[in-house]
């Protein structure tokens, strides 16, 4: 579960030891007729060793050829800004659209097509410091 100490999922985590990677690139054979791993991930494996504000009261306008997004700011300590995604479908893969961080709370979609809905997220990423070391940790609000 060391991954979740620099920021990283539960999931991550789990993945990570299912499949025996070890540091430096070893793998881990237990002995020489079995060597499989067991582990059983009892709950959400999006959960992360520290929560991160995710924005609040994200809304979305569409006018005029472009979709007028904006929110409140996240209180995090340490925020170095917001990532912004789009999605066709609720459920569906989002893809980022902003290529840098954004220090403002409003963010103009000029790419979303005439009659095509969509849903976003809005990605809170702060600095997060511990003692094993420095990480970015993302949070998200969705409208």
């Amino acid at each position: 579960m060391h991954p979740l100490g620099m920021g990283e999922t539960a999931g991550y985590a789990m993945w990570v030891s299912q499949n025996s990677n070890l540091s430096g690139g070893a793998g881990y054979t237990p002995n020489n007729s079995w060597s499989s791993i067991h582990t059983g991930l009892m709950g959400d494996p999006a959960l992360r060793l520290y929560a991160v504000e995710p924005p609040r009261d994200l809304s979305a306008v569409s006018s005029n050829g472009l979709v007028a997004l904006s929110w409140a700011p996240s209180t995090a300590t340490d925020l170095l800004g917001y990532h912004v995604y789009r999605s066709g479908t609720v459920t569906g893969a989002y893809v980022r659209l902003t290529a840098s961080l954004l220090t403002d709370t409003a963010y103009a979609d000029t790419t979303a097509a005439a009659g095509q809905k969509y849903s976003y997220q809005v990605r809170t990423i702060v600095r997060e410091h511990t003692p094993g070391g420095t990480s970015t940790i993302r949070a998200w609000g969705r409208s």
